[in-house]
């Protein structure tokens, strides 16, 4: 938890600033999952910061959301213009990709 907490700080993902008396402060909480290998021992321990949107009422404290979603006809897409332009394909899994 103390690594993914100084990721998000250090990725400047929010700005610690004093509450006004108007703004419905939300809450968050640390979720937390285990991944297991294929025996049943333990892989890798994940956890997530997630913010209890339900304290927000629309039109109030926000006014759009955004949930990046990617469809499959993009996927389709995107690997179709891959594989017919013999571009080279490879994956990379990153930690904190966002860390400069």
């Amino acid at each position: 938890m103390v690594e993914k907490y100084n990721a998000l700080m250090a990725n400047g993902t929010w700005d610690l600033v004093p509450p006004q008396s108007s703004q419905n402060l939300v809450e968050s909480k640390w979720v937390y999952k285990l991944k297991y290998q294929s025996d049943g021992y333990v892989k890798r321990y994940k956890v997530h910061l997630i913010a209890q949107g339900f304290y927000q009422q629309a039109g109030i404290d926000y006014h759009e959301t955004f949930y990046p979603i990617v469809k499959p006809t993009i996927v389709h897409l995107i690997l179709s213009l891959v594989v017919s332009s013999e571009c080279f394909y490879s994956t990379v899994r990153c930690q904190k990709c966002l860390s400069s």
